[in-house]
């Protein structure tokens, strides 16, 4: 696993940017920390991220790995870059009806290009929910 270097200027706008996003208010969403191997998410669950089967939906939790690992990959970036998923895959482990979801996003490799993730999300009794890895592309502004 690559160690990301840290750059708090940087972690401090990834921070303001997410979570001041509609999008990431509207699903109930934010970075709360960083560390030399990527970033922390929280999700409260909320009754719109609940399925017909009365357990968190699994598009709720894949949105969750997608924006940790992509989070985790912010501050590694340079001011003319950017990233987009190219590849999503997520296992889920155990259904969730309620409470509060931590999601660790991690940097796993970053070449030129592309960068590879992984994150693992527990639920509040500690107990692994769902995990999953990401590949971003990067992409280059005015190259």
């Amino acid at each position: 696993m690559d160690k990301v270097k840290r750059n708090p200027d940087k972690e401090k706008l990834v921070v303001a940017a997410v979570n001041g996003s509609p999008y990431y208010k509207h699903v109930n969403m934010k970075v709360t920390e960083f560390t030399d191997t990527g970033s922390t998410m929280e999700m409260d669950i909320i009754p719109e991220h609940i399925n017909v089967w009365g357990s968190i939906h699994g598009g709720a939790l894949a949105g969750l790995v997608d924006s940790s690992c992509g989070t985790a990959i912010g501050p590694a970036l340079e001011a003319n870059e950017s990233v987009v998923t190219l590849d999503l895959k997520v296992q889920f482990l155990k259904g969730v009806k309620k409470g509060k979801l931590t999601a660790y996003g991690r940097i796993v490799h970053r070449s030129r290009r592309f960068v590879h993730t992984e994150s693992e999300v527990f639920d509040d009794e500690g107990e692994m929910v769902a995990r999953g890895s990401t590949i971003h592309a990067v992409v280059v502004r005015g190259a």
